[in-house]
């Protein structure tokens, strides 16, 4: 009997896919945030310093929570931390969409979201994609890394796209809601 090429196909593959359009969405919209600035600014009535404080704060606590997040994979594993940073990111999109004050946005665009953010990052996927390559271990992880930068790419001209619909708010909940539903199947069903 003769193994079709279906067969063939190794699972690390789908595990490296699907980590590599998260970080691209994940990467992306941290790091990709220029399009939100002006429309959060004048529509919260914010200074350019203020604002620009305070996704300079979100950026350290986005890189202060990343070797958190490597710690709470060694200890409950990446699946929960997958599902963990998705619902931080979710509820502190929600959060962000329904304040209007500056404590409000620091603690939940600029904190909350950074961490939900780190924990979703490739920090927390390159442990799973090294299990499960030896002999292609760099190429799987070329690919993780190459999905973060394409993230910047991806991310800032769709940020731009979308606000010319849709207000900062909806542009946000959109991208919650269509990070929720890639993660989530992923940490539950390819993330093992």
């Amino acid at each position: 009997m003769t193994h079709s090429s279906t067969s063939s196909w190794y699972f690390g593959w789908n595990i490296v896919a699907a980590a590599t359009l998260l970080t691209l969405l994940t990467v992306g919209m941290r790091l990709g945030i220029g399009p939100l600035f002006l429309p959060m600014a004048e529509d919260l009535g914010f200074s350019r310093s203020l604002l620009a404080s305070i996704i300079a704060i979100g950026m350290l606590c986005y890189g202060l929570a990343m070797p958190l997040a490597g710690w709470l994979v060694g200890r409950i594993g990446t699946r929960h931390v997958l599902l963990l940073g998705t619902a931080i990111l979710v509820a502190s999109t929600l959060w962000a969409v329904n304040t209007r004050s500056a404590a409000g946005i620091f603690w939940s665009f600029g904190v909350w979201m950074s961490v939900g953010a780190a924990f979703t990052s490739p920090v927390a996927l390159t442990g799973v994609i090294s299990r499960w390559f030896n002999r292609r271990r760099g190429m799987a992880l070329f690919f993780l890394s190459t999905g973060s930068m394409a993230g910047i790419a991806v991310m800032t001209p769709a940020l731009g796209w979308a606000l010319q619909y849709f207000s900062w708010q909806h542009t946000l909940l959109g991208f919650a809601a269509i990070f929720a539903l890639l993660t989530v199947p992923t940490a539950l069903l390819v993330v093992h």
